[in-house]
């Protein structure tokens, strides 16, 4: 099988295996990728919620809107590991976070799942959530892998005459490898781009619903949050078995303890987010 070298320009962030290509398919026996000239997806506040008192339930906005001096808004950050097919176009141009059926998903369940988080909600504030992609780029390569990327397509680093297999399903080890060598890169900068974002937009709650290699180093560490100066910070956590992408995630949120005063934890439900929401 081809091998896939990740690169930020000369230099290489790591490789990985890809079976349904063979080596000596290959013009230099083996295939890669340049992500620094890979386009990101950015952070996107995707909508605002309401508490309706007299209907005990969460209604949604039909739009982004402003607070007035009287409403407070609580800010909740989603963080999802990384962008797949449905968040770039044809020509791999970025769309938004959660664009696809996952986003339809969270469309349809937001109010149900926040009537469940916020069993003592305030009709007085406005909740924001916010989406974040600690991974901006595509880490599952769907686009590179279907060759419909302009200038570094994949069929120019093959032999001629190979068929490139056609690639629809997202590929979870392939995303998980690429996620976790961008994440902790040092020039993709990653980690650091993504704890500077949450600091700046400050959330009163994260919700952690990263899926995959992600999820297992985000969850594990949540507990070493400690007293620190700064403003109280919770969490809305799941009790779905710890991914590594989860995990990866949390232990970088660890880094934030000096900016937070207390840490609460609570868990919720199964699945935080996506097709899986029922």
């Amino acid at each position: 099988m081809a091998k896939i070298k990740l690169r930020w320009r000369e230099k290489c962030l790591g490789e990985i295996e890809y079976s349904a290509i063979q080596e000596n398919q290959t013009k230099e026996g083996y295939i890669w990728i340049d992500f620094s000239k890979w386009p990101t997806l950015d952070n996107q506040i995707r909508c605002h919620l309401k508490y309706d008192p007299t209907k005990h339930t969460f209604e949604k906005f039909d739009k982004i809107v402003k607070a007035n001096n009287s409403q407070e808004i609580v800010r909740i950050a989603f963080i999802v590991e990384s962008p797949h097919r449905d968040e770039f176009d044809e020509n791999f141009n970025p769309l938004e976070p959660l664009n696809g059926k996952a986003g339809t998903v969270f469309n349809n369940k937001i109010c149900t799942k926040m009537n469940g988080w916020f069993q003592n909600a305030c009709d007085r504030k406005i909740y924001e959530i916010k989406i974040f992609n600690p991974v901006p780029y595509q880490t599952s390569l769907y686009h590179f892998l279907n060759d419909k990327i302009d200038g570094m397509k994949l069929s120019d680093q093959l032999k001629k005459g190979v068929t490139i297999p056609w690639y629809n399903k997202l590929n979870g080890k392939i995303r998980d490898a690429v996620w976790a060598n961008l994440f902790y890169s040092e020039d993709a900068c990653c980690m650091p781009l993504f704890l500077g974002d949450i600091i700046r937009y400050w959330p009163d709650y994260i919700v952690n619903c990263c899926t995959g290699v992600s999820k297992d180093r985000i969850s594990s560490n949540w507990e070493s949050l400690t007293s620190k100066r700064g403003s109280l910070l919770k969490y809305l956590l799941t009790s779905q078995k710890q991914c590594t992408l989860n995990m990866a995630v949390e232990d970088a949120l660890t880094k934030l303890d000096d900016c937070i005063l207390q840490a609460m934890r609570y868990r919720i439900d199964d699945y935080p987010y996506g097709s899986r929401w029922n």
